[in-house]
């Protein structure tokens, strides 16, 4: 099997998916799936909290005197307690 260091990717790249590769060292298909869906799930949370913080900063800068939607304004909730929910003291999943 060949290994992620193997492949033509920078070092922090190749890092990400090691929980896969060691999974499927052991041939665990379980245990790659389950590596698969937490790496996945973390990265979309890093991006979407990237992403809604610009959003926020953007929309911050500039919508004054903007009335935005009922449903756009818990959007914007529900982002940030997304943004916040990977601190220490931020909102927890439940």
């Amino acid at each position: 099997m060949e290994t992620l260091a193997e492949y033509p990717y920078s070092a922090s790249t190749r890092e990400l998916p090691r929980p896969v590769e060691a999974a499927l060292e052991s041939r665990s298909a379980a245990a790659a799936e389950a590596a698969m869906a937490g790496l996945l799930i973390s990265l979309l949370d890093q991006i979407a909290a990237q992403a809604f913080a610009l959003l926020d900063v953007f929309l911050t800068d500039n919508s004054a005197g903007l009335a935005l939607s009922r449903e756009a304004q818990e959007l914007i909730a529900e982002g940030e307690m997304l943004q916040h929910r990977a601190t220490p003291d931020g909102p927890s999943e439940e």
